[in-house]
Order: C-alpha cells, then sequence, then structure tokens
C-alpha cells in the first residue's frame, strides 16, 4: 500500500489561551488529516475541530502528561483549511499537523495499535520508543517527538523538523507485527507513536491498552468494534457473513472482516413449450345397409301341372 505525505503544518503560543488554530492549505479530496497537540499546567485536550465541520479521533493518552494525537476519523472531501485545538485553559500550546493522501480505494482508515512515552535524557541521545504491535499490513505508523531537536531514526522519514517543538516521522509498514519509532540525538522527550489501517469499505473502531499493544483493522463492509485485552493482545476466531459475525477473525486484537461474496444466479434456460397432443380422431363405423331379400320367382310351370294333376284325379 502507498501512503504519500502532503504537507505539514504547525502553530506554537506561549499565550494563555483555550484554543488554538493552525492554518493550511486546503486538503485534499479523500485525503486525511493527522497531528499531535501539547498543552500545559493540567489542561486537557477536549477535542480536535475544522472549519468544515469533519470529525477528528484524539488517540487516548493514559500517562496524563498533556501530550495528545489524533487523526481525522474519516476520509475528507470539503477542502478545510483551519485545523483547531480545543482545551481547557493553558499557560501555552504546540500544534502539529499533517496531511496524508492514503492508499487508492481506500474509504475509511481505523486505528491499528498506538503508545505514548515520555522520558528525560541529560545529552542528545538515539532511542527507541516503545513498540506496538499491528494487524494489518501496509500500515501508516507515525511518530511525533515533542524535541525540536530529533533527528528521524533509520528507516523512517521526517515530515518536519528544526523549527517546530514538536516534530513527526513515518513508515509504511509492509507487514503486520511489532514496530517501535527510532529517533536520534533526542533530549528530553514526549513520543507519540500510532498506526492507521487502511480499508476498503469498513469503518472499525478499536485500539489496544494503555501501552498501545494492540490493534483493529478490516477490509469488507461492515461496522464492528474492537477492543485489546489487558495486556493489548489476544486472539480469537470467528466465522460469519455479516456484522452480527463476521467473516475472517481476531488478530492482534481487531476484528479483520472479510467482505461478503454476491453469488451469482442460476443461468435458466428457456423451455421450449410442448404442444399440446391432439385427441385421437375416431372414425365412426361404416354404415351397413340393410339388404332387402326378394323372394324368388313362383315357377308358373310348376303351378299348372299341379293344378292338373288335381283336376285329373277328380
Amino acid at each position: 500500500m502507498t501512503w504519500s505525505h502532503v504537507q505539514f503544518g504547525q502553530a506554537n503560543n506561549f499565550s494563555t489561551v483555550t484554543s488554538q488554530p493552525i492554518t493550511i492549505s486546503a486538503v485534499g479530496s479523500g485525503n486525511i488529516v493527522t497531528g499531535t497537540v501539547e498543552v500545559f499546567s493540567g489542561s486537557t485536550l477536549s477535542s480536535v475541530t475544522d472549519d468544515k465541520s469533519n470529525s477528528y479521533t484524539v488517540v487516548p493518552n493514559d500517562l496524563g502528561n498533556g501530550y495528545y494525537a489524533f487523526y481525522s476519523t474519516g476520509l475528507i472531501t470539503n477542502g478545510p483549511t483551519t485545523i483547531t485545538a480545543n482545551f481547557t485553559s493553558s499557560p501555552g500550546v504546540f500544534l502539529t499537523v499533517d496531511e496524508w493522501a492514503p492508499p487508492a480505494s481506500t474509504t475509511a482508515i481505523a486505528l491499528d495499535g498506538h503508545v505514548y512515552d515520555a522520558s528525560f535524557v541529560a545529552s542528545p541521545t538515539d532511542i527507541t520508543g516503545t513498540a506496538i504491535t499491528t494487524a494489518s499490513s501496509g500500515d501508516l505508523v507515525l511518530s511525533y517527538s515533542e524535541s525540536n531537536a530529533s533527528i528521524a531514526g533509520a528507516g523512517w522519514t521526517a515530515t518536519s523538523g528544526g523549527t517546530s517543538f514538536i516534530v513527526s516521522e513515518f513508515q509504511v509498514q509492509s507487514a503486520a507485527g511489532s514496530i517501535a519509532a527510532a529517533w536520534n540525538e533526542v533530549n528530553a522527550y514526549k513520543l507519540a507513536t500510532f498506526a492507521l489501517a487502511a480499508t476498503g469499505g469498513t469503518t472499525v473502531t478499536g485500539d489496544g491498552n494503555a501501552a498501545g499493544v494492540g490493534a483493529a483493522s478490516a477490509a469488507g463492509a461492515s461496522t464492528v468494534a474492537a477492543a485489546g485485552s489487558a495486556s493489548g493482545t489476544g486472539s480469537a476466531s470467528a466465522q460469519g457473513r455479516d456484522a452480527s459475525a463476521p467473516s475472517g477473525g481476531w488478530t492482534g486484537g481487531g476484528w479483520v472482516v472479510q467482505p461478503e461474496r454476491k453469488r451469482k444466479k442460476p443461468k435458466v434456460e428457456p423451455v421450449e413449450p410442448v404442444a399440446a397432443k391432439s385427441a385421437p380422431v375416431v372414425q365412426p363405423a361404416p354404415v351397413v345397409k340393410a339388404q332387402i331379400v326378394q323372394p324368388p320367382e313362383e315357377d308358373e310351370d310348376e303351378d299348372e301341372e299341379i293344378m292338373r294333376y288335381i283336376l285329373g284325379m277328380l
């Protein structure tokens, strides 16, 4: 799968505010937006919005350190130019956003694992973040470092650096499995690392535990929800043909849903009509004409002889 980085934007504000906008070029149709925001003094991020009313998902952070990653919940089609982080009052804020073009035919995206790290090192040090485990190949894996001196590690590509307090790197993971962010020359830092899976028509919600190990991914046409186990991993299996019993199974903590196959209708050959058989014609019995039998003609000569005989005896 191919993911393309489109643009990067940043906004740093050291005033006390309750929201922070950032202006970027209009987001391309079918693309997504990701980013991070850092707030201070116990402030918490409440939402991320834009000027075209698109929805954004905040990646949960159980560390409570005011550092949050987010991504657009669906594909963006209406070209927003202003992304705004909304939070409780903070004496400063760092906001970073990136725009991405997902693989062709993508219709939805899903969170496929996440983790937050925080540490302090006295001098620039190369670090490896906590690994996450993804369930889908071809994921876009992102890591945002709150340390403007950070340099993308081996195998990772930087999207920003130098001028922002938050810099980012990415990698397209060829095969599902364990992956950890790598950064070079890091001082005190906070890291937000998460993976996004592109899907072809399914909206899936779900994620691993506080450690970010776990995943949810899907491909198909059902809507399901998933959550990682206590350790953020787990396995199970299921078979089915719709959202109540999705086809596929559990892998890495998330549903993998196969699209329903359409059955071809059997081809019905036309049936030739059967001609009705006519009833046999019964020929009437031949009419036998009665023959008139004529009585034999009397022999007159014989009669005369008989009369003479009778008269002669008298």
